[in-house]
């Protein structure tokens, strides 16, 4: 199957899905594309995004090859339940989604029609600041495309993403479900949530002396709640179990501290800079 012979129907323009649109533009016979949000659908067709702009979920999916969810996680699993009563003729469809989790999704994969072959994938990147306006066709480029199979991904399905990757300019990497929700869940979604626990517990009144440090530490606070939210719901046992062990580390710490144990201080952080170096290194 030639991209170049096929239509791409996005699912939501966001920054995400708006990126990936200007990075395929020309690639594909056509790219439409589905927003519900009234000031993103202006953009996109003042600023020719997406060569046709559908007017529901359902005319897009009419027409498509190929499908990408580029949608909050919840939103993408909803999508997916609503398929089973969209009118496809039994032909063959595409689809894959973009989504920060991926088990709740390809367990929805799953029990779609056997016209749908389906494929779950992550690219490791993005922005705090959300939204069509700040989409970039060079976001992806250089980023982990992490590509999570399910139980209809084929070969056509697999040569179709990779194509997507290689114009896009990432680094296609496959995963386990399972395993991509655990590791995403240490390296991505419990960063934002100590990044938020730091913002709460900051007063105003330190707001002139804020450096580097508290910048860099604080910086996925701004992550859109909107986005953050269905993330932390689907990936919720890797979340918690990650978490209980951060817990533990800090109540170390802070019994060293409170106790003046400056060996056992000075040894747990010699410790936190070694483990630091090995993960940072190539």
């Amino acid at each position: 199957m030639r991209i170049l012979d096929s239509e791409l129907f996005i699912v939501g323009l966001g920054l995400m899905g708006g990126s990936l649109a200007l990075a395929l533009k020309g690639r594909f016979k056509k790219i439409s594309g589905f927003d519900t949000n009234p000031e993103t659908v202006r953009i996109a067709s003042e600023q020719k995004i997406v060569d046709k702009i559908c007017s529901s979920f359902e005319e897009g999916v009419e027409s498509a090859d190929i499908i990408c969810l580029a949608t909050p996680v919840d939103t993408i699993i909803e999508l997916l339940d609503t398929l089973h009563e969209v009118e496809t003729a039994k032909r063959e469809i595409f689809l894959f989604d973009i989504g920060s989790t991926k088990v709740d999704i390809i367990k929805k994969m799953d029990a779609l029609p056997r016209n749908f072959h389906t494929v779950g994938t992550h690219p490791i990147c993005g922005k705090e600041k959300l939204g069509l306006q700040n989409a970039d066709r060079t976001l992806y480029y250089g980023a982990p495309f992490l590509v999570s199979p399910s139980k209809s991904t084929d070969q056509t399905i697999l040569d179709i993403i990779r194509e997507i990757v290689t114009i896009i300019g990432a680094d296609l990497k496959m995963i386990d479900a399972d395993f991509h929700d655990q590791a995403l869940a240490i390296v991505s979604h419990i960063p934002f949530l100590l990044s938020s626990a730091l913002v709460l517990s900051t007063p105003d009144t330190v707001k002139e002396y804020l450096g580097p440090g508290f910048l860099s530490s604080s910086r996925l606070a701004a992550t859109n709640s909107r986005m953050m939210l269905p993330v932390l719901l689907s990936n919720r046992e890797n979340v918690l179990e990650n978490l209980e062990k951060i817990v533990d580390e800090l109540n170390l710490l802070i019994s060293l501290i409170a106790e003046n144990d400056v060996e056992e201080l000075r040894s747990n952080l010699e410790k936190v800079n070694e483990i630091y170096s090995r993960l940072m290194s190539k």
